[in-house]
């Protein structure tokens, strides 16, 4: 069991899962300084406020590019607030045309980094992949609710403003959302994969307004530090582990900016012995197994560039 399961575990024995209907309002945002402050979001140019109708609204005026693994390709998350069972509210208008069946807007939730989260996807049509629950799990997004393919009811057909709703209990694992109608769900599922996290609002490859921002919920301490649930602010290459190693290792990567990665693998000499290459990856956490069956005992550095940033670090290698 790992140490969040059993802060989890720990939680439901204290108490502190509380049920959804009992769950206080821990944040409202209206904009009304017209600025995004407790909002990190990416592609960080694509999002800004703006004053529409004498109000202001969180406006995705640019749709983003849709990298590895597939998964939505604009979002902006909620940093302060890392929640359990939670109901997130927001009132949203799509601005792409409602001719566009494929045209979406989503909630986050259950948000680790940029390669693992659960999102909700109201859309124009209903199938496999549109109108659906989703998880990221840092491999291409996956239906998880218990809907049929295309069963589910498209109400994001108009360029009218539309209610969401998404409310999850993680005692259960039930995740309900709701659009316009926050009685009854359109989309219901049961998943315990990430039993916490932060939320936040955007779209799979779609621009579009969101205002009067609720979330209602229960704050959780992971107890595996911070930093795990924001996304990285900056580039940095990670120390390997295990290290030393015998025959595999792993390197991790961070950056904050939409970018290609390389990473070298150099003996004492300064030889190439490996490359990998990360392409066209959103900002995240990243992973690179290198498997060191073909050298021998040693030190060993390893590189990665992006053609902004280097950094160098060392390993070493032991039979």
């Amino acid at each position: 069991m790992n140490r969040l399961s059993i802060f989890f575990l720990f939680a439901m024995l204290s108490g502190k899962c509380i049920v959804a209907a009992d769950l206080p309002l821990i944040y409202e945002e209206k904009f009304e300084n017209g600025k995004a402050e407790n909002w990190q979001f990416f592609p960080k140019d694509n999002w800004r406020v703006l004053k529409k109708d004498n109000e202001f609204v969180f406006y995705l005026a640019k749709a983003g590019e849709l990298g590895t693994p597939r998964r939505p390709g604009s979002y902006a998350i909620l940093t302060p607030y890392n929640v359990g069972s939670f109901e997130l509210i927001v009132r949203v208008n799509c601005q792409t045309n409602p001719s566009n069946e494929y045209r979406d807007m989503c909630l986050f939730f259950g948000f680790q980094d940029s390669v693992h989260f659960y999102y909700a996807h109201f859309a124009g049509r209903s199938d496999n992949v549109h109108n659906i629950i989703g998880i990221v799990n840092n491999a291409d997004r996956e239906k998880i609710n218990n809907e049929p393919a295309g069963s589910s009811t498209p109400r994001m057909t108009d360029d009218e403003w539309h209610l969401l709703k998404i409310k999850r209990d993680i005692e259960s694992g039930t995740i309900e959302g709701f659009i316009d109608d926050m009685e009854n769900p359109i989309l219901t599922a049961r998943d315990k994969t990430f039993l916490c996290g932060r939320v936040g609002v955007g779209s799979f490859d779609d621009t579009g307004w969101f205002k009067d921002i609720k979330l209602y919920g229960n704050l959780m301490e992971t107890g595996l530090g911070d930093d795990i649930m924001y996304l990285p602010v900056q580039f940095n290459l990670g120390q390997n582990y295990p290290n030393p190693f015998n025959s595999n290792t792993v390197i991790p990567v961070s950056f904050s900016q939409m970018t290609d990665i390389r990473v070298c693998v150099y003996n004492v000499l300064g030889h190439e012995m490996s490359r990998f290459a990360l392409t066209g990856r959103q900002p995240g956490r990243y992973t690179v197994d290198f498997k060191a069956d073909h050298l021998t005992s040693g030190v060993y550095f390893y590189r990665a560039e992006n053609g902004e940033n280097t950094q160098i670090k060392k390993m070493l290698l032991l039979r």
